[in-house]
């Protein structure tokens, strides 16, 4: 472990579990975050027991008031006179003890789209500086979601709380009626209770109506600029405004995932061209046959799974993203890579042909359509409608596009989608508009012209009853390509799984520190894989019991399920495996040495 600054020192309690990543990163922004907060008042409690003086003011008795006043009684009485009738006297202020155990501080945090990414960094740090900050002046700290009203505060800031908060995201904006519901169960303001709200925006007045302070953590306009703007209102005083730095490599997004050390058996890491990038970057292309993988080279490259166990394969296609763009999606289809990327305002889609690339096309962005948001931590497949050559792909902000390269026009599907995947009636994805239930969607197969005219239109929907508001989802196929199964996090690890074909629901929950990665049939019962605690073995599980379990030489840092359920690829060490349901390893590649 890296010794820190001596700037730092003062924090090396706080930093002490992280990773030396993680203390590089964040250690620079705590003193920055702790002036933001301004010095600390503790207010006494007007009915405590007396604890001396606490200076002058106009008000009090007059056994109270200052010597130099009473001088005046006898060396100017009729001044004497005239500042007694216009309140002018000086008093002595008796100060309060304050009331023991009364005291708290609440942090609500916004885990909205606008706040993705890097700002979750701040999240964390400003979590740890009021922390702090309530530890040393014996004050009771609790924090929560802006979108979860209803879910238990939680009351530490150690590594499981840390892990759940840069876990909780919501593809919804704070709404007026979560403010209400937190204005109701926070009930009025104390003077013992200070409270902080956390978020890009104030469209609704959040700090006003929950009488709190606010922490703006804003990210830049500019392109390719690394740093954060972040300002605090406190609800008395001035505003204050500082700006963080982010790391120049990518290092950032490591630390979404785990900033935390994990012990693992192999330690040295090979060529990049031979290890995966850190984060979710795997992903099965087409109908499932075939892995796109993103390197730590940040290169892509396509491997096909063989049909025999433990075949040595090779990359079919590799695309190495320009440094001036950033990557959204990519895949693979009818022996072709197609990688889509953000270049300033503009989508570029890139297509190959054999082991050569094509010149790429160039899609602008319409006006008043938010610009694609990409992830540097997961890499989203990218799917063809081979009747139409249409590109479907997600990005971070729960937003599904169709770019058709024919005619260079990009759309945008009106609602928030949590899972999205080809099925024989075409592209069908899972989620919903504003508010509402969650739904699956049947897309249409337009045309060019169509697409451009109307947007994505959706040939049929079907509400699916009794599923929560949720932030990640999954859709399972069933054995002949049917939509068969879908299952969404309610949050706090609560997933709630619908079966399309009878209307079964089932509750499931998953305690902290178990990822889920996917959801596929099991004996015809829809069942969610499951990292277990040991974290080298993964359990597809449904309500009524485990039916299978894979186990893996090294922890596992990311899997993904095949669309019909039937493989399972898993980051393993830093490479690729996969396994069939039988437990029979079909691929092995790359990783660490």
């Amino acid at each position: 472990m890296k010794t820190l600054p001596r700037a730092l020192s003062s924090w090396a309690e706080e930093l002490a579990a992280f990773t030396d990543e993680a203390r590089t990163t964040l250690g620079p922004w705590l003193p920055i975050l702790d002036r933001l907060i301004g010095p600390h008042t503790d207010r006494s409690d007007p009915a405590g027991e007396p604890d001396g003086f606490s200076g002058l003011g106009r008000h009090g008795r007059y056994e109270r008031m200052a010597l130099s006043q009473w001088g005046l009684l006898e060396d100017a009485p009729e001044e004497f006179l005239r500042r007694a009738g216009s309140g002018e006297h000086l008093f002595h202020q008796i100060a309060r003890t304050s009331r023991a155990g009364g005291r708290s501080l609440l942090v609500l945090f916004d885990a909205g789209p606008a706040q993705l990414g890097a700002p979750r960094l701040v999240h964390l740090a400003w979590l740890l500086v009021l922390a702090r900050r309530a530890h040393r002046n014996g004050i009771a700290l609790s924090w929560g979601i802006l979108q979860t009203p209803g879910a238990e505060l939680r009351r530490e800031a150690g590594p499981s709380e840390i892990r759940a908060l840069l876990g909780a995201r919501s593809p919804e904006p704070v709404t007026p009626q979560a403010l209400a519901a937190w204005r109701e169960r926070l009930g009025p303001p104390t003077e013992a209770q200070e409270r902080w709200v956390v978020s890009a925006s104030d469209p609704w007045r959040q700090g006003e109506l929950l009488a709190a302070a606010h922490l703006f953590v804003r990210e830049p306009d500019e392109p390719g600029a690394r740093e954060l703007g972040v300002e605090s209102v406190p609800r008395h005083g001035p505003r204050n405004r500082a700006r963080l730095p982010l790391p120049r490599d990518e290092r950032w997004t490591r630390l979404l995932i785990d900033p935390f050390p994990v012990e693992r058996k192999l330690a040295m890491a090979t060529s990049e061209d031979e290890t995966l990038h850190v984060g979710a970057q795997v992903a099965f292309a087409g109908p499932g046959i075939h892995l796109v993988a993103k390197l730590a080279s940040s290169d892509l490259v396509i491997l096909a799974v063989p049909r025999q166990p433990e075949q040595s394969v090779v990359p079919l296609a590799r695309f190495a993203v320009p440094r001036s763009e950033t990557l959204i999606a990519a895949g693979w289809c009818k022996g072709r890579m197609y990688v889509a990327t953000v270049s300033g305002h503009n989508v570029e889609i890139r297509v190959s042909q054999g082991r050569r690339w094509r010149r790429g096309y160039t899609i602008a962005v319409p006006p008043g359509m938010p610009l694609p948001r990409p992830s540097p931590a997961v890499l989203s497949p990218l799917t063809l409608d081979r009747r139409t050559g249409g590109l479907w792909f997600g990005d971070a902000s729960w937003c599904l596009y169709h770019a058709d390269i024919g005619s260079q026009y990009l759309s945008l599907v009106p609602r928030s989608v949590l899972a999205y995947g080809w099925t024989r009636e075409g592209l069908t994805s899972v989620g919903r508009r504003g508010a509402g239930p969650i739904e699956l969607f049947q897309h249409s197969r337009a045309s060019a012209a169509e697409h451009r005219l109307h947007g994505p239109r959706v040939e049929s929907r079907v509400v699916i009853e009794g599923l929560p508001l949720a932030s990640e989802g999954y859709l399972a196929l069933g054995p002949q390509g049917q939509a068969a199964a879908v299952a969404v996090c309610a949050g706090d690890g609560q997933w709630k799984l619908a079966d399309l074909s009878n209307g079964a629901r089932q509750e499931i929950s998953v305690r902290t520190g178990s990822p889920v990665f996917g959801l596929a049939l099991a004996q015809k019962v829809p069942a969610l894989l499951i990292r277990a605690e040991s974290g080298d073995r993964l359990d597809l599980v449904s309500s009524l019991r485990q039916y299978d379990s894979f186990s893996f030489p090294d922890q596992v840092e990311h899997a993904c399920l095949q669309p019909g359920g039937q493989l399972i690829a898993a980051q393993v060490n830093g490479g690729v495996m996969v396994m069939d349901r039988a437990g029979r390893i079909r691929l092995r590649w790359g990783g660490r040495r």
